[in-house]
């Protein structure tokens, strides 16, 4: 009976234990009996002390033993159940947390109403004074200098108690570089620091306002927070009357496990706290921006001829362009033709005008008029400017032009030398071009002619001007490209040894390059009785001359294949002997039938 007995003597102070586990402990002795009723395992616990009070024969009570350390562990367990479940309805429904408690207890049990329950339902009920936001803003200004407007704005911050710089990421003044200045301002001195960035910057681009309410969710944290706090004395009191090493240590265990989770929660409300406190506000300084006109001149044209000129429009910005405008001005002499969308003629200003609404931060538009070039030869003028409602830098980059100027480029195509027969009729050619892009006028050729030359006729309306004794023709207009040939008939009646030609062209405008507008032929005369005929109706034939003229030729081409044969015998090495071997016979048997024939012919 010594046994029973003392299992029964450890059951009692493990129920009070147990009892102690629940909140007993902060409650007066006189009111644990109430109190109990509202906790399941309390009225348990109870239950088993006044079990254990009444009189019963001992022989008829069995207790089971149980060890201590398992008893200690199911505690913990069971401890660490009621914590996370309070967790969770006071997430899901914080209101309804306290009355699942009241549940619990007895219909008259309204003194014994659940201390946790209460504390849950009475933390959901924020007042509005109360309340935590978290509020961001971002703001884009347009400014004229970077270095100076980021001075300004920590002068501006330093002025403001608890104010501070985070993050700056400065650049220059570069059209295309952002830079970014990061505030933590009082929440209070919110808008009023917004509306003093404003009036730093010459344009407002961006500006966007956010704020969160986080009331519930630091509510809800701290819930967690305090649910943890309490799980944790609890454990602590177990570890208290803990009376073994292993029970210690498993206790322990759950502590670490719930004192981890109360840091986790006091971060997070320490970031909610500092971000509700104190508001961020991120300051992006955009430079001015660039509007910048591009354009190039063809890479060839020539007058009366189609001709597009491009254009290329620049946003040199990190900002939005509005109602930019390009308005092209022609030249009075380019007449109109067509132009890219949305390109509008103004017969008034004789101009294209494009009218864009918006440009993008980078972004280029290529535009083309198209006009015919109709003038006398001056140089044409094709200017483009653009402007827009935004504000840009007061630079030369907003207007481009180019210059197409004429030229013309006469030249003449004319022999150098050429032999003439005394008395003789001869045709002579003169060619001529205008390889300029614009219009040669009033062009004059003129052909000066020896001496010894009497003119005859000439083609395409050449005159000849015997004060000059040359031949002259004359063109109205040559066309840039455009090219001839002019030619006459002459006889020469001197047989002086050396004569020349003298030709030059011409227009009204200035040439380009006048080393093509003349040129020197020569002539060489052949006197009359120089000139040998053959009349072979009053000439004997004779056969001897025939075959002494043919004994020659052959001579000459056994002569020849002898000295090749030779050269390739000393070329080609290994049969270079028997080659110049077979040539040197050759040459000697040609040269023997030779001497037979001519000995014949005697």
């Amino acid at each position: 009976m010594r046994g029973p007995r003392r299992t029964l003597m450890l059951a009692i102070p493990l129920a009070a234990m147990l009892v102690a586990s629940c909140g007993e402990s902060e409650m007066a002795s006189a009111a644990r009996a109430p109190m109990a009723a509202s906790y399941p395992a309390a009225a348990a616990s109870q239950a088993v002390e006044k079990t254990v009070i009444k009189e019963v024969p001992v022989e008829k009570i069995v207790v089971k033993e149980v060890p201590v350390e398992r008893v200690v562990a199911q505690r913990v367990e069971k401890t660490v159940t009621q914590a996370v479940q309070f967790e969770a309805v006071a997430t899901t429904d914080p209101g309804t947390a306290g009355s699942i408690v009241q549940d619990a207890a007895p219909a008259n049990g309204a003194q014994g109403q659940s201390l946790t329950g209460s504390l849950l339902a009475s933390e959901t009920q924020v007042p509005d004074s109360g309340r935590k936001v978290i509020r961001t803003g971002s703001i884009g200004i347009v400014v004229a200098d970077v270095p100076t407007s980021v001075k300004a704005i920590r002068g501006m911050v330093a002025s403001i108690a608890g104010a501070f710089v985070s993050h700056t990421e400065i650049g220059g003044n570069e059209p295309y570089r952002i830079s970014s200045i990061t505030l933590r301002v009082p929440a209070e001195r919110f808008d009023e620091t917004i509306e003093r960035i404003r009036s730093h910057g010459r344009e407002v681009v961006a500006e966007d306002v956010t704020g969160r309410d986080v009331t519930a969710a630091f509510t809800d944290i701290e819930s967690r927070m305090r649910n943890a706090q309490a799980t944790e004395k609890q454990l602590l009191e177990i570890m208290a009357t803990s009376r073994t090493v292993q029970s210690t240590l498993e206790v322990q265990r759950e502590v670490a496990k719930v004192r981890e989770q109360i840091e986790m929660f006091q971060g997070q409300l320490n970031v909610l706290a500092d971000q509700a406190a104190l508001s961020t506000i991120t300051v992006n300084l955009h430079p001015v921006p660039d509007l910048r006109v591009e354009r190039r001149a063809p890479d060839r044209y020539a007058m009366h001829e189609s001709v597009e000129f491009p254009i290329t429009v620049i946003n040199d910005g990190t900002v939005e362009l509005r109602e930019v405008v390009l308005r092209d001005h022609l030249d009075p002499d380019l007449v109109f033709q067509f132009a890219t969308k949305p390109g509008q003629y103004e017969e008034a200003t004789h101009s294209v005008v494009w009218t864009i609404d918006r440009m993008a931060p980078g972004q280029s538009l290529e535009l083309r008029t198209t006009a015919r070039l109709e003038g006398d030869g001056r140089t044409m003028e094709v200017r483009a400017k653009a402007s827009t409602a935004s504000d840009v830098r007061g630079s030369d980059l907003d207007h481009d032009e180019v210059r197409l100027p004429f030229f013309v480029d006469l030249s003449l195509d004319k022999e150098r030398d050429v032999e003439v027969q005394v008395g003789r009729e001869s045709s002579y050619s003169v060619g001529y071009a205008n390889r300029g892009n614009a219009d040669a006028r009033d062009v004059r050729l003129v052909e000066g002619l020896p001496s010894g030359i009497e003119f005859i006729r000439a083609t395409r309306g050449g005159q000849y001007d015997a004060d000059q004794h040359a031949i002259v023709w004359e063109f109205p207009e040559l066309a840039p490209g455009a090219n001839g040939t002019v030619s006459y008939l002459a006889r020469l009646e001197s047989a002086a040894a050396r004569q020349w030609f003298t030709t030059s062209i011409e227009a009204s405008e200035r040439d380009r390059a006048s080393v093509d507008n003349r040129s020197v032929t020569f002539l060489t005369a052949i006197p009359e009785d120089s000139v040998e005929v053959v009349d072979t109706a009053e000439r004997d034939w004779d056969p001897s001359e025939t075959v002494n003229n043919s004994v020659e030729v052959l001579t000459g081409i056994g002569q020849w294949a002898a000295n090749a044969a030779i050269v390739i015998g000393v070329i080609v090495a290994p049969i270079g002997a028997a080659i110049g071997a077979i040539g040197l016979g050759a040459l000697g048997v040609h040269r023997t039938v030779i001497r037979g024939i001519r000995r014949r012919m005697q």
